[in-house]
C-alpha cells in the first residue's frame, strides 16, 4: 500500500468506497444507512465482497 489514500484511486473496481464514521457503533451505523442492525458482520476480505453483488 501507499502513502495516504491512494490504494483507493487505484483500485480495479470503481464501485469501490469507503464510510468514515465516528462515536456510533457498526450496528448504528447499518442502521442509519439503511439496513439492519445485523448487517455490519464485517469485516470482510476482498473476495467476499466481491461475491456479494
Amino acid at each position: 500500500m501507499s502513502d495516504g489514500i491512494v490504494w483507493l484511486v487505484d483500485r480495479e473496481h470503481w464501485m469501490s468506497s469507503v464510510v468514515f464514521a465516528r462515536g456510533i457503533t457498526p450496528e448504528e451505523l447499518a442502521v442509519r444507512m439503511g439496513g439492519a442492525p445485523d448487517a455490519a458482520t464485517g469485516p470482510f476480505t476482498d473476495l467476499e465482497v466481491e461475491h456479494l453483488g
